[in-house]
């Protein structure tokens, strides 16, 4: 069975934050990178399902 990934928009609903922090945390230059690694496709950027999850156990 394949990875599932998650989008900005569907990681911001899950950890109560708004997209554009996530964005902002996520960028290259960012003072405080975000703690979930991402992979980028295109001009997306997505998230691995199961990183998310174990952040979210972690919290």
């Amino acid at each position: 069975m394949g990875q599932r990934f998650l989008t900005v928009k569907e990681v911001a609903e899950l950890l109560r934050m708004s997209e554009q922090t996530i964005y902002n945390q996520i960028n290259r230059r960012a003072k405080r990178k975000f703690p979930i690694p991402c992979k980028r496709v295109g001009r997306k950027r997505l998230f691995d399902a199961n990183d998310v999850e174990e952040f979210m156990a972690g919290a």
